[in-house]
């Protein structure tokens, strides 16, 4: 089966990087859209945003839908070099222009982002709002029928379904958001480490709000021809980053047993792919040195903004 960089692959085959059947079933522009998009890690400098587009995304993300009606999450939108140097600072990248050596730490790539884009969205989990309205005295006088469920609601407040349920609801919200950017031209990348740093005190957090991750956005700076964001006027052609084969991650009817082959498959096309693009990795070694120390930090800042009891 010839892969990625042997053929011209159609949309559909380039998201799994090799030449499986193809999928001609009638589709529209949005979805060709999803099929070929790509994290972007340069950005246009000297092209703004309208204040207004961003209304309109954000408009379409809160109409994602949300468990219960709760809407546990919220948005920090920071634009000027002063903010984003701030996330930057030594304090939390001692390394800052190094490449990082620790697992979860912010890459020069990453850096680069927050430097160019027009903004950083930080999407946090948020139960500020929660916590004011089910401590609020006031609204179990007006709702009597309720009143003697305020201990209950009170203990319930920190449950662990109520902590799954907001970050699943924030998730499906940014992402749908980064959908509606991407449609308009916008290019957006997601920054993990954003969850890793203490921002509490520059970004005036208070407790019970928890950065989960940023969303660089801007518009993409042209001539960008390597998925890393090296400007490169003779560079090779750019690949689509293959996903794991749909007969690893569907199941039908029930879940059946792993095809461990076809795993390892996989991850020697995703070792050519890396080496194609310079970098001498594969899937299995990315897995395991990020899922090492993936959420430790993550924690801490949680336990330190009171998120998690």
């Amino acid at each position: 089966m010839l892969n990625f960089d042997e053929t011209e692959l159609s949309a559909f085959q380039a998201r799994y990087g090799q030449t499986i059947p193809d999928n001609n079933y009638p589709t529209n522009e949005f979805i060709e859209n999803i099929l070929t998009r790509k994290t972007i890690r340069r950005f246009d400098t000297n092209r703004a945003v309208d204040p207004e587009l961003y209304r309109k995304l954000i408009a379409a993300a809160q109409s994602s839908p949300t468990s219960s009606m709760i809407q546990p999450w919220s948005i920090i939108v920071v634009k000027s070099l002063e903010q984003k140097l701030k996330i930057l600072k030594p304090e939390n990248y001692p390394f800052l222009g190094a490449v990082p050596n620790k697992v979860g730490e912010l890459d020069p790539l990453n850096i680069t982002a927050i430097k160019e884009c027009d903004a950083v969205f930080i999407w946090c989990l948020d139960h500020s709002i929660i916590d004011r309205v089910v401590s609020n005295p006031e609204l179990y006088k007006e709702k009597l029928d309720i009143a003697h469920l305020r201990d209950e609601i009170l203990s319930n407040v920190n449950n662990f379904d109520i902590e799954i349920r907001s970050m699943t609801d924030a998730i499906i919200a940014a992402q749908t958001f980064c959908l509606a950017a991407e449609s308009i031209g916008l290019g957006t990348m997601y920054c993990g480490s954003i969850r890793s740093l203490d921002l509490s005190e520059d970004l005036q957090i208070p407790t019970r709000v928890i950065p989960l991750f940023g969303i660089c956005v801007g518009y993409p700076k042209e001539k960008i021809l390597n998925p890393w964001g090296d400007i490169k006027q003779n560079a090779g052609p750019v690949y689509t980053k293959p996903r794991l084969p749909q007969e690893i991650v569907v199941h039908y009817e029930f879940y059946k047993t792993l095809d461990f082959e076809k795993v390892k498959e996989y991850n020697l096309l995703m070792k050519h792919f890396y080496k194609k693009n310079s970098q001498q990795t594969d899937w299995f070694d990315r897995v395991i040195r990020r899922s090492s120390k993936f959420y430790q930090r993550f924690k801490e800042r949680c336990q330190k903004n009171k998120f998690f009891d």
